[in-house]
């Protein structure tokens, strides 16, 4: 059945894999356990250059379907190299959405830990405050907070001082924890 599906559809979906398969790398990247910044270092760019070959191919492709008159061909094939080229041309627009996929698998996987971490928390006094990080750089890393009090969402300065010394006790501790 799914064979058959694949058959029938093949000059639709090879040019979406081809389109998607950096994107989606790079989505699996940022999801990864690993720290973000250091894979960005390493595969960013040779996964842009993956995409640009990718995009060359196709292009080459679509040529030798163009010279043989095979229109239906030349229309799967024709499409990877310009849907590329948006792509590229709106490159912030493709890391910001790969990023985000990333992100939310990243989250999706580490939920339950961070249920459990939450749970074991002590129970009653100020409101919970847990801080997960990820890692990155020196001067920047992610992760993901839970605040019980929802304070972390207020602007900066609205938030009482109980919370922002909570707050400034659980940054001092996660930074010196740091992978």
């Amino acid at each position: 059945m799914l064979g058959r599906f694949i058959r029938s559809n093949r000059l639709i979906l090879r040019p979406l894999l081809l389109i998607l398969t950096p994107p989606l790398l790079f989505a699996w990247l940022i999801a990864s356990p690993v720290g973000v910044t250091l894979l960005m270092v390493f595969f960013g760019f040779p996964l842009f250059g993956l995409w640009i070959v990718i995009g060359l191919f196709a292009a080459t492709k679509a040529f030798h379907f163009w010279q043989q008159r095979d229109w239906r061909q030349f229309a799967s094939w024709v499409a990877v190299p310009l849907a590329i080229a948006l792509g590229t041309y709106n490159w912030n627009y493709t890391l910001m959405y790969s990023s985000i996929a990333g992100q939310t698998l990243n989250f999706a996987v580490n939920l339950p830990t961070y249920l459990e971490r939450i749970e074991k928390l002590p129970k009653g006094g100020a409101p919970k405050l847990e801080v997960f990080n990820r890692g990155g750089m020196i001067s920047a890393s992610s992760g993901v907070v839970y605040d019980e009090s929802d304070e972390v969402r207020l602007p900066p300065g609205e938030q009482s001082a109980e919370w922002q010394e909570r707050a400034k006790e659980k940054v001092s501790s996660v930074a010196a924890t740091s992978p």
